[in-house]
């Protein structure tokens, strides 16, 4: 079974996305904190990381540092970066730190 992980301080839509992203195949976990994101990854291995670049307790992008630098069995998956309406990050450099696409915020799920 595949595994999503989707880090995501904004508890509605983290769970949103987890009832869009799991089907028969595929199972999503959510959780709202880097440090609860570092536990689910010391015990887990997900075939795909989506990341808020703005939780409670620290930057998304430091997670990213970790994941590239090899800290975690997840550490070479697809990452996709959440990021507030007002930034457009460049591709290229998103795709020099591991980071496959990323979701501006807000947007529309079928849910």
């Amino acid at each position: 079974m595949n595994k999503i992980l989707i880090i995501e301080a904004d508890f509605e839509l983290a769970e949103k996305l987890c009832r869009v992203l799991t089907d028969s195949e595929t199972h999503a976990f959510s959780c709202g904190t880097l440090e609860a994101a570092t536990a689910l990854l010391e015990s887990e291995q997900y075939q795909q990381i989506i990341i808020d670049t703005e939780l409670p307790d620290g930057d998304g992008y430091d997670l990213i540092y970790e994941l590239g630098l090899g800290l975690y069995e997840s550490n070479d998956v697809p990452v996709i970066l959440v990021v507030s309406n007002d930034s457009r990050p460049d591709m290229m450099e998103l795709n020099k730190q591991g980071i496959a696409d990323y979701i501006t915020k807000p947007f529309k799920m079928p849910i």
